[in-house]
């Protein structure tokens, strides 16, 4: 899972841009003023237009963190030439807004004009108590700035923000109740004014209140002096939501006219449930593209979210990015006594082997729900839209043009997923092979490509071998009787040589001996008792435990 995640992202990170600079350049056309649309800003940047950005508020825009971030992901992405403009306010309302604002905005002639001024006018400790102004005068103010923005220049894309909490009442963590006790009414004011005017907004206060409501010590760390957040907090916090909504969201376009499946057109169509798929998904997310991860499985995260909790790790040092960060997150579900059910957390650490890692804040082994849990949490905060269902397989399942992916199809007949670039990150390379990209079945010959120890190799098997003695036949010492289910006659040809035979599939159960928490296997249909011949006549000469482990996972499970 980790190398396989972390290759996929490097690709990504590379691959992505050059595509979506195509891809956004046919998209100039959408409406100007649906926010599910994105922002015009992005749209012309992807198609070379020179862009002129106002960014217009207070201390927390003047500060250029957030703005600086902003532009740097903007020139990084997309190719149009951008200048942007500090005209922050430090210390100020909006009624500094309205009275700077030909100066500081208008004069410009921008093309785009960010707008922040809420936190300043929810403050009532001003040395000068006549400068408090009410929510009223405050909601006046910005529709008055709006207005006049685009009574200058028509065509100006305003975007209002919302920014964060602030705690500079100690020791409170919410909203300061002595210094800004109406901050909810003018956050409220940029809502209404955003569905009044069919503008885009960017609510960030949501975020910051859930981070100060479930992790306290990080928020504070994130906003230190009490008001204005770090460039480490920005980067966390503000910027994947604002790299989301400048981009847009995933586009259902079933009012295209287009009779029958649903199309969704978006940015970067991951096909796949694995946890490399959902790694790829949301750090495409995170860089600020629409994203869709069309997965099989009912539960993304593969193995992973599907019964295997057990992480074969090797060296720890090794494991980082989005996979470090998803054992961290795993180690963070642990650290809630709610989430031991049938142990303790003392007792679960006293009978493992491997973990947990305190000192670094990892965990490796899990119950599966818990792996599903921080998937599907890691897909929903980066914006990811996600789709159960499985690529038609059948000829007619990828649309291509040359060499590049269009649009792939389901095989329920529900959905058609155009996308401007595709990540393949299903377990087998289904879309690769509906493709029509080569592959290749089987162990791979030493002469294909000059290796030493490719194809059927006997002489280093030494691992999970029958043991000894074990009769293949039917009826036990008669082979005339034929050979048990699985077993073939010859090893297949010498050393070295190919085949054109899959490894085996195996489920991945989840076990316990808990009594109470037990659901009994039932006898699947088609059982053949006799398909197992061969495990009970291992077991009988004396293989004890090679086909079954029972390493230790929370919760009296295995």
């Amino acid at each position: 899972m980790v190398h396989d995640a972390m290759t996929r992202n490097r690709r990504l990170r590379f691959a992505i841009p050059a595509l979506l600079a195509w891809l956004a350049a046919g998209s100039v056309a959408l409406a100007q003023r649906d926010p599910a649309a994105g922002a015009r800003l992005v749209q012309r940047l992807a198609a070379g237009v020179p862009q002129t950005v106002v960014v217009y508020g207070t201390s927390l825009t003047a500060g250029n963190l957030w703005p600086a971030q902003m532009q740097s992901w903007l020139t990084n992405t997309y190719a149009g030439p951008l200048t942007v403009i500090n005209s922050g306010l430090s210390g100020k309302n909006s009624r500094d807004g309205t009275e700077n604002l030909a100066a500081k905005v208008l004069a410009y002639r921008p093309d785009t004009v960010f707008i922040e001024f809420a936190i300043n006018d929810a403050f009532t400790n001003y040395a000068d108590a006549s400068y408090n102004i009410s929510v009223e005068q405050a909601k006046s103010n910005l529709l008055s700035m709006i207005d006049r923005i685009l009574t200058n220049r028509s065509d100006t894309e305003i975007i209002l923000q919302t920014m964060n909490q602030c705690w500079d009442d100690p020791p409170d963590t919410g909203v300061s109740a002595r210094y800004r006790p109406q901050i909810a009414a003018c956050y409220q004011n940029y809502r209404d004014a955003a569905a009044e005017r069919g503008l885009l907004l960017i609510d960030h206060e949501p975020d910051w209140r859930a981070l100060a409501s479930n992790a306290p010590a990080v928020y504070q760390g994130y906003v230190s002096d009490g008001t204005h957040p770090t460039a480490a907090g920005h980067a966390a916090i503000t910027m994947p939501l604002l790299k989301s909504k400048l981009v847009g969201a995933v586009r259902w376009l079933d009012a295209s006219g287009r009779p029958g499946p649903a199309l969704v057109e978006a940015d970067v169509c991951v096909y796949g449930g694995s946890a490399a798929g959902v790694a790829a998904t949301v750090e495409a997310a995170r860089l600020g593209r629409s994203c869709v991860l069309l997965t099989p499985e009912r539960h993304p995260g593969g193995l992973s979210a599907n019964g295997l909790g057990w992480t074969d790790t090797g060296d720890t040092k090794a494991i980082g990015g989005l996979a470090r960060e998803f054992y961290h997150r795993i180690h963070q579900h642990y650290q809630d006594t709610n989430a031991w059910s049938e142990e303790t957390r003392a007792a679960y650490v006293s009978r493992s082997s491997k973990d947990p890692d305190d000192t670094n804040q990892l965990m490796y082994t899990f119950e599966p729900a818990a792996a599903a849990g921080v998937f599907e949490n890691l897909l929903a905060e980066a914006g990811v839209t996600a789709i159960n269902a499985r690529l038609l397989r059948n000829g007619a399942g990828a649309k291509k043009n040359g060499k590049s992916i269009q649009e792939i199809a389901t095989d329920d007949g529900k959905y058609f997923v155009r996308a401007g670039a595709f990540v393949d990150a299903s377990y087998e390379g289904d879309l690769m092979a509906e493709a029509g990209v080569p592959y290749t079945v089987g162990r791979e010959a030493n002469t294909n490509y000059n290796e030493t120890i490719n194809g059927i190799e006997t002489n280093r098997a030494a691992n999970h071998q029958l043991p000894n003695g074990v009769d293949p036949y039917v009826e036990a010492g008669n082979p005339a009787s034929g050979l048990l289910p699985g077993v073939e006659p010859a090893i297949g040809g010498p050393d070295g040589t190919g085949d054109a035979r899959l490894q085996s599939y195996n489920f991945r159960m989840c076990l316990t001996d808990i009594a109470s928490n037990r659901v009994m296997i039932s006898q699947p249909a088609g059982y053949n008792e006799n398909d197992y011949q061969i495990l009970f006549r291992a077991l009988a000469a004396g293989m004890a435990s090679s086909f079954y482990s029972k390493s230790a996972m929370p919760n009296r499970k295995t």
